[in-house]
Formats: C-alpha cells, sequence, structure tokens
C-alpha cells in the first residue's frame, strides 16, 4: 500500500506519507517536525511581530475557519507567540480601537478598585459592558488588577525571580473556582498568567478560557503586555515575547454581520463565508 502511495507523488517521510512541495532532508529536525505538522493544519506555534499583527491575522481565521458555537463563530485552543508584546496598539482601521480607554482601563487595574465607578472616574464614563456585568455593589470580577492584587500575587512572584530567574513558580491565578458564586453576571476570561526568565528577558503566557476577539482580546493584550513592562522595570530586565492560548478564541455573530454589510478588501479574500445568524446579541468573553 505504501508503495502505491509512493508511485502517486507521496514521499516518506520519518515514517509519515506526505504529499506537498518537495523538503530537502538535509534540512534541521526542527524544520522537519515543523513542516510535517503544517501539512496536517497543526501549528503549535504560530509567531508574530505584535498584537495587530496577530489581530489581522485571527480576524480571517475564525471568518474563513471558525465554527459556529454559542452565537459565534470560533476557534478552539489557539496558541501564538508576539514577539514585541510593547507594540500593544490595534491599528486595524475598521476595528478602531482606542488607546485613551485602554490606558484608562490599565490604570482602573493599577488602582486595585473592583467598582466600575471607579473606571468611570478614570475614564469619563463607565461603557455600557461594564454596567451589565457589574453585581448590586457596582462591581466585577474582571477588573485583572483587583485579581493580582489579592494576596499580593505581583510581590510574590518579583521575589520568586529575584530569588531565583529559573522558577517555576512566578504565575498569578485569576480564575477562582471558590468564586463560582460570585460569577452570575461576570466570569473572569483569563486563568492564569506565568513569568519565565530566559536570555534576560522577561517572557510572559497568558492562559485564557475565553476570549473575544474584537473586545476582550485587543484590550487583554494591552492590560497584560502593560503588565509585563511592569515587573519587568521592578526586575531590571528588558521584556521578551508574550505568549497568548485561548481554549475558544472567536467573534460573535454581531461582528460578523458588521464586517459582511460592508466587507474590507480584506475581507473579501477570506472567501465569502456566510455569517451564520448574525443577530445582534451582547455577550462576554
Amino acid at each position: 500500500i505504501i508503495e502505491e502511495f509512493v508511485a502517486c507523488g507521496y514521499q516518506k517521510l520519518r515514517g509519515w506519507l506526505v504529499k506537498g512541495p518537495v523538503l530537502n532532508l538535509s534540512y534541521q529536525e526542527r524544520d522537519i517536525s515543523g513542516y510535517l505538522l503544517w501539512r496536517q493544519r497543526i501549528h503549535p506555534e504560530r509567531r508574530f511581530r505584535n498584537a495587530n499583527e496577530a489581530y489581522n491575522y485571527f480576524h480571517n481565521e475564525i471568518i474563513v475557519n471558525g465554527v459556529e458555537f454559542s452565537n459565534t463563530k470560533a476557534l478552539f485552543n489557539v496558541g501564538f507567540t508576539m514577539d514585541n508584546p510593547l507594540a500593544n496598539a490595534i491599528t486595524n482601521k475598521e476595528r478602531n480601537w482606542k488607546l485613551d480607554y485602554a490606558e484608562a482601563e490599565w490604570q482602573w487595574y493599577l488602582s486595585g478598585d473592583p467598582s466600575i465607578g471607579k473606571l468611570g472616574e478614570i475614564y469619563g464614563k463607565i461603557p455600557a459592558i461594564w454596567e451589565r456585568m457589574a453585581d448590586a455593589d457596582g462591581n466585577v470580577r474582571s477588573n485583572y488588577g483587583w485579581q493580582w492584587q489579592r494576596n499580593d500575587q505581583i510581590h510574590y512572584i518579583v521575589g520568586k525571580l529575584r530569588e531565583d530567574k529559573t522558577t517555576r513558580h512566578a504565575a498569578i491565578s485569576i480564575y477562582d473556582c471558590k468564586e463560582h458564586s460570585t460569577y452570575r453576571n461576570d466570569t473572569p476570561c483569563t486563568y492564569a498568567v506565568q513569568f519565565t526568565v530566559l536570555n534576560d528577558r522577561l517572557n510572559m503566557s497568558v492562559y485564557m478560557r475565553s476570549n473575544d476577539l474584537w473586545y476582550g482580546f485587543c484590550n487583554d493584550q494591552y492590560q497584560f503586555s502593560s503588565l509585563q513592562k511592569m515587573i519587568a522595570e521592578r526586575l531590571n530586565m528588558d521584556v521578551g515575547w508574550y505568549y497568548h492560548h485561548a481554549h475558544n478564541l472567536h467573534l460573535y455573530n454581531d461582528k460578523l454581520c458588521l464586517l459582511y454589510t460592508s466587507p474590507s478588501p480584506r475581507d473579501q479574500r477570506g472567501g465569502g463565508v456566510a455569517a451564520g445568524g448574525c443577530e445582534k446579541k451582547g455577550g462576554g468573553g
């Protein structure tokens, strides 16, 4: 059977049968592994220069390859690396991302105050999505600054990294099963953030249960890269890479409707995929 496949143009490569561009077997082992995974459409590591490049890529990936899932199109178990996390502005014109709001949210996180009223003081108004997510006291669980200031987690990880650059303990936990009863209106989308020093640079990995690309990723990456910069400064280090993993990365159908009502040339190149319902519904991460 193997010979029949080879006769049809397949080549044997490390126990795999591959049909496609001829691969020079003198390539490095890493290159061969990457090639084999690429042929299977498995991407163990996607790398981007910055957040805007990642946003543009996954915007199209969701439209073209996302599956319909609870009023969204979604991709599952998505992981990627941004090599320059401090280039954290989303410049895609269609998205119309606002730096002033992202910075206000960062200052709100630094305050450690879970009250949406505090965000209103800083930004001048309270976005409607936060009003929907707040409890009866006007507090939310997704102020990540409030989360990481509990038990003084920043001080803990800075101390661990100063004591031992090779520590595997420099992690911040956010999602907490002991708080399930408080998650009625607002469930944190982020599980944890971990820091690792390699080559005297502070690298960061963020793990999310759910991530809305349009709102969530654009603002979350700004907050986490700002956190990475703050901790790197405390350690007197340069910033390294930022790895971002989302179990569910998605676009809500109302955003897909917007795209298909007035598609940009980039979206038209996506292949004219149907949006699938396009109900005007809100939703969190």
